[in-house]
């Protein structure tokens, strides 16, 4: 690991990276990466310290993430396109559907949505292709629009900075310093 503290010209500056503990490679090393590639293009290189963190922080990205329990009900309680409730219509096709695969995979949603009002921790991860099978199964049932769908992914996405999606709860301009500091600049 190279010494980064050597290289701050203030000492307050290196007693502040020793405490908050940001002085090691690999939890720079990411920060420095971003600044020096720059992969979105955000133009770091002209942009001060503090223009640099500010970037960073802003809340303007989204990653997808389970969807927790609470908002699972919140998307079940939504009107569906196709008209009522989309909780309404997986309960209207468990018992009077057609095909009976589709009253399976119907009872099998309001199961799932009946556990969501007991366990906090139920999440429905909208990535994994098994989970979205049950979804995608409902909708060519006709039981929910393919925008029901759609609403349902939408809730995965959670809006965050680009320091969250580096790693860091934060960047400050002490941060960026210590990065360009790593990189030579």
């Amino acid at each position: 690991m190279r010494d980064l503290v050597s290289h701050y010209e203030d000492p307050r500056e290196a007693a502040i990276a020793i405490v908050t503990g940001k002085v090691t490679d690999m939890q720079i090393e990411p920060l420095a990466n971003e600044i020096s590639k720059d992969p979105l293009g955000r133009g770091y290189n002209s942009m001060s310290k503090q223009q640099v963190a500010a970037s960073l922080n802003e809340v303007n990205r989204s990653v997808v993430k389970p969807v927790p329990a609470k908002r699972l009900l919140t998307w079940a309680t939504g009107v569906s396109a196709l008209g009522k409730t989309r909780r309404r219509r997986i309960k209207e096709a468990h018992a009077t559907h057609m095909s009976e695969t589709v009253q399976d995979i119907a009872e099998t949603a309001l199961d799932l949505l009946e556990s969501a009002k007991n366990d906090a921790d139920l999440a429905i991860d909208t990535q994994d292709p098994n989970q979205l099978a049950l979804v995608d199964a409902l909708v060519s049932g006709g039981v929910l629009d393919p925008s029901d769908k759609q609403s349902l992914i939408d809730f995965a996405s959670v809006p965050v900075s680009r320091a969250t999606e580096l790693g860091w709860p934060t960047i400050d301009s002490v941060d960026v310093r210590q990065a360009r500091l790593y990189l030579g600049v």
